[in-house]
Order: structure tokens, then sequence, then C-alpha cells
């Protein structure tokens, strides 16, 4: 997948007057999220909060690269629309911005549940499709044993660097719903990152960074031998 800075300056970002159009889409999707009034009235006496994006390091753009990356896998949004709407949303109070939350976490989760909120639109088009009829039900019933040989595959070009499938990389994921550091560590060999870029960008020591490949090897060995053979 094709990282880049979304934001390399501010002046890139609307204008906040248009940003009230522009996120027309972004507040409907997040309809369910109703800032609560204290938040907003701490918000307004806290540092602007264009000014604390713009002060965001080519290390923080870059880990939130790799965050809006791992969660647009199996959404119905990009990356790069993933890292927009958070910015947007932050901006025009969608999404209220916690006094006590630095601001790269808060993005993170920001980023999540936008994710996550189009993943579960797209599983419900795909249970009722335009039209009405049943075709939509076929995705749903395909089971995970044709992953075997692709598995196997990635394994042996060394893990995580043959996951050029989308649908591979989809299952993939799947088996790290639990260990975001481990999705992130993937996007990162997709990439074609390596150990020292990685453990910077995610501030991992050696320790935790072996700790998570071992995880991937053992997790990537169980989905390609689902019945331990050879």
């Amino acid at each position: 997948m094709d990282m880049v800075y979304f934001f390399e300056s501010m002046s890139e970002l609307p204008e906040l007057g248009s940003i009230q159009v522009e996120c027309a889409e972004l507040r409907r999707m997040n309809a369910s999220v109703v800032p609560d009034p204290k938040a907003v009235a701490d918000l307004v006496m806290r540092p602007d909060i264009r000014s604390a994006i713009d002060a965001l390091t080519e290390a923080d753009h870059a880990r939130l690269a790799l965050y809006a990356g791992a969660f647009a896998v199996g959404s119905r949004l990009d990356a790069h629309d993933i890292y927009n709407s958070s910015i947007m949303a932050a901006l025009d109070g969608t999404r209220v911005w916690p006094p006590d939350l630095d601001l790269v976490p808060f993005l993170k989760m920001s980023m999540r549940s936008i994710a996550s909120n189009e993943k579960k639109k797209g599983a419900r088009s795909q249970l009722f499709p335009v039209g009405g009829d049943e075709e939509g039900l076929g995705d749903l019933t395909e089971t995970s044993a044709s992953i075997s040989d692709e598995g196997a595959g990635a394994i042996e070009c060394g893990l995580v660097d043959a996951l050029d499938s989308k649908r591979l990389l989809e299952e993939v994921f799947a088996l790290f719903e639990d260990d975001l550091d481990a999705q992130m560590v993937i996007m990162a060999r997709l990439e074609d990152k390596d150990a020292p870029e990685i453990k910077l960008e995610l501030d991992m020591n050696d320790t935790r960074y072996a700790s998570i490949n071992r995880k991937i090897k053992r997790r990537l060995i169980a989905l390609a031998n689902p019945k331990g053979t050879n």
C-alpha cells in the first residue's frame, strides 16, 4: 500500500469556514457520537487544534499513516480517507479531543472508530444488497480453507513480505484483531520498511519487536497448516 503524509502542512487543510460543508458526510457517519457539553467547553479553553496538528513531527505522521493503513484493511475507506476524516473531525468538533489525551492517541482512536463504522456498514450492505436479492449472502458463506496454499506461500517467501493479495491481507489481519502492534508491523513490512525503521516509528524495543514477529510467524503457520500438517 502506498502510504504518504496526507497533511504535510496545515496550509493544505480547508479553512474552518468550509469544514462544515466538507464534513457533512462525516457527521452522518458519526451521528451516534454526541460531544459532551463539558468536554466542548474544556476544548474551547485549550490551545488551538490546528496549531497542535501542525506541530506533529515527521515521526508522528509516519506512525499515524501506519495506523491509517492498518485500520483501512477490510474497510470501504482507504487510508487517506480515514486519516483525513480524523483530522477534519477533530477540527470541526465532530469528535472532541479530550484535554487529558495526547493528540496522536486521540487521532488513532478516531481513525479506529471511523474505520470500524465503515466495516459495519460494509457488512450490512452485503447482508442487504440493493435490489433485495440474496446475492450479497455469498461472501458471508465463504470459508478460509482456500487460504492455506496462499498462507504457506507467504511463509516460504518470508512471512508477510508476500502478502500482496487484498483478500489474504484481510484474513491475516483478522488473526491479529487483538494486537494492533502486530497489524502495524505487518503494514510496515508491506511498505518494505526494515527492522530499525519499524522499531523507530512504532517506538518498540528489540524485545517487543522480536516478540511480535514470533507471534506473527506462529499465527501464519497455524493459518497455513490448520491441522498441524507439514
